[in-house]
């Protein structure tokens, strides 16, 4: 298991968890195709457990999306310690340059507690509006409420952006500049965001690092301290997820999403609270079994991942050591290690990969406009693609969990396309990709191209069957850039295409 500077190691049974439950909880992950990333878990101030799968590493950055709200919530809480505000003030006085000429009375109740708690009295979300406005602040309050502050709980972003502009205008630093001396450098997190209108820290684009999401997760266990020194008031950091209100609904039953909310986190259903962001960033925190976990993902069902993490793991954990189970470990610890994202069964070898070395397939008129793909097998495999404009593209991918680097999706014109989330990659590259390639079965290969940006990838897959062969290319967006999403990024990605061909 890889060691940190900031952080003891340790085994899962002498923390009082059973190494067959993580392994329980991987298998599970596996067995249901979801796309979990990295994997940290801290109990008792010390590290159990950690990974991250390839082809990505601990230095791969994940856009946190609302997970950022946890990073918020602590600028507030430390602005509120030295005196800024309070959880009680009023904002329309300290916004009053950003007020709207006809403004909805009922926000003049409106405190820097109701924008944490998500209970500002809209029943629709603002941020939508804002972000596509010159003055974000006036935007959110053009938007009237429909109940009473402090009275309805509706989770909308837009309000994390007040407090974002409120942190910038008192105390003259943005949130990432404020947090920098405060918490940042102290747990060793850098991270990468964007600015919006006004400058406002753009949260939600932050990019961190995997085993940041740990350390967060860590300081707010530790009730704002870190390495023995007290960052943050310990009353306020213990208010940071306590239950502050309800958002339970009937409907959908007690589950992670209606648990109730704290300041700009969630409760979840078993006790303790999470930073929480699309596509399952999380940061889980369980103050009563004294344990902080981390966790990126590329899933559109996300809580599902968490869903199986309490239920394999936190579940089975006892508050004292349980015997060394060495056997397990060593699985777990291996597993860990070799964990890659790699087609499925990366290890087998068709018995048809020579009969097809150097076959050229043609394909039917389609939408990409492919014309012909042929192989080259080894220990790397080389695949080469014609359109039917007769232009030409070829690449080199990994095998047996290998990935090896490359330019955009093969199986597009597109000699630059970019792979990753529709134009919101920040900070990388956005034609850079990753790719490997293996026979799921007798007949039946796959080729995944990642993007090392967003962490989330095409695929195409080839079934062979005597003369015939058919392509599935998944999402449709490999097909025409801007077409649909990708896995794991909402909207949901259409079906995939399908393409007949033949031996030529």
């Amino acid at each position: 298991m890889k060691t940190f500077d900031w952080i003891e190691n340790t085994t899962p049974e002498a923390e009082g968890i059973p190494s067959s439950a993580v392994l329980r909880f991987l298998d599970a992950v596996e067995e249901e195709g979801l796309q979990l990333h990295s994997l940290h878990i801290i109990r008792n101030g010390k590290l159990a457990a950690a990974g991250v799968a390839a082809p990505f590493t601990e230095d791969s950055i994940h856009r946190i999306y609302s997970a950022a709200k946890g990073i918020v919530s602590a600028a507030v809480l430390f602005a509120i310690s030295e005196g800024y505000f309070d959880f009680d003030t009023k904002v329309v006085p300290l916004l009053k340059a950003h007020m709207p000429e006809n403004l909805d009375p009922r926000f003049e109740a409106l405190t820097v507690y109701h924008l944490l708690t998500m209970t500002t009295g809209h029943n629709a979300e603002t941020f939508s509006k804002m972000q596509h406005s010159d003055d974000w602040v006036r935007t959110f309050f053009e938007l009237p409420p429909v109940y009473e502050p402090g009275t309805v709980f509706f989770y909308d972003i837009g309000a994390q952006y007040i407090l974002n502009f409120l942190i910038l205008q008192e105390t003259g630093l943005n949130v990432e500049e404020y947090l920098k001396p405060r918490l940042l450098d102290p747990l060793g997190i850098e991270l990468k965001a964007l600015h919006g209108a006004q400058e406002i820290f753009n949260s939600s684009t932050i990019h961190l690092r995997p085993a940041d999401m740990a350390k967060l997760a860590l300081f707010y266990l530790n009730e704002g301290s870190w390495n023995g020194r007290q960052l943050l008031d310990k009353k306020l950091a213990k208010e940071a997820g306590r239950f502050h209100v309800s958002n339970y609904d009937p409907k959908r039953g007690f589950t992670n999403s209606t648990a109730g909310y704290a300041l700009h986190m969630w409760r979840n259903a078993v006790g303790g609270f999470r930073l929480d962001g699309g596509q399952g960033q999380f940061g889980l925190v369980y103050p009563e079994a004294g344990m902080a976990v981390g966790m990126m993902s590329c899933e559109q069902n996300m809580h599902r991942i968490l869903e199986l993490f309490q239920e394999h793991v936190y579940l089975a954990c006892r508050l004292r050591p349980l015997p060394d189970d060495r056997c397990a470990q060593k699985t777990l610890e291996d597993r860990l290690e070799n964990w890659t994202l790699a087609p499925e069964t990366f290890r087998f070898y068709s018995s048809d990969e020579r009969k097809l070395d150097g076959t050229v397939w043609k394909f039917s008129s389609n939408k990409p406009g492919i014309d012909t793909v042929s192989f080259r097998f080894g220990k790397e495999t080389t695949v080469s693609v014609t359109f039917e404009d007769g232009s030409m593209r070829s690449a080199v991918c990994g095998r047996e969990g290998k990935w090896l680097p490359g330019r955009g999706f093969l199986f597009a014109r597109q000699e630059e396309l970019e792979i990753g989330d529709l134009g919101r990659i920040l900070f990388r590259d956005k034609a850079e990709s990753l790719s490997s390639a293996g026979w799921r079965a007798d007949g039946s290969f796959e080729i995944q191209f990642r993007s090392p940006s967003m962490l989330n990838y095409v695929s195409a897959n080839f079934f062979f069957t005597g003369d015939e062969a058919r392509l599935t290319l998944s999402p449709e967006f490999a097909a025409e850039p801007g077409s649909a999403a990708l896995p794991g990024i909402f909207p949901a990605p259409p079906k995939p295409v399908v393409i007949p061909g033949r031996k030529c």
